[in-house]
């Protein structure tokens, strides 16, 4: 995938994400990096998206992870926040992380 080099600075040798960044050249490459790890078609709670980002990080605020996900598009959730589904496909990235999140 192409974030990968943007990202190698992050993602240890057992391939988790040592740290989010706020900044989007490196946040929507972060968001693109956890919507591979989802199934698409599946239906997952909120304790299975959790778990999810956990194993794919090494820093506690998975909730932050879970609700970029949702808020940039890459992630959608039921109005009562019980099911997530990846979505059908990720926001359009112009190469300029420019993904912006929904309103």
């Amino acid at each position: 995938m192409e974030y990968e080099n943007t990202l190698k600075n992050y993602i240890n040798s057992e391939g988790r994400l040592k740290s989010y960044s706020g900044k989007r050249k490196f946040m929507i490459p972060m968001l693109f990096f956890f919507y591979d790890k989802f199934e698409q078609g599946v239906v997952y709670s909120e304790s299975q998206v959790n778990e999810t980002l956990m194993k794919a990080i090494l820093f506690d605020d998975y909730a932050m992870v879970r609700r970029d996900l949702v808020d940039f598009g890459f992630m959608e959730r039921t109005r009562d926040g019980r099911e997530y589904r990846k979505a059908a496909s990720p926001p359009a990235f112009d190469g300029e992380y420019k993904v912006t999140p929904k309103a």
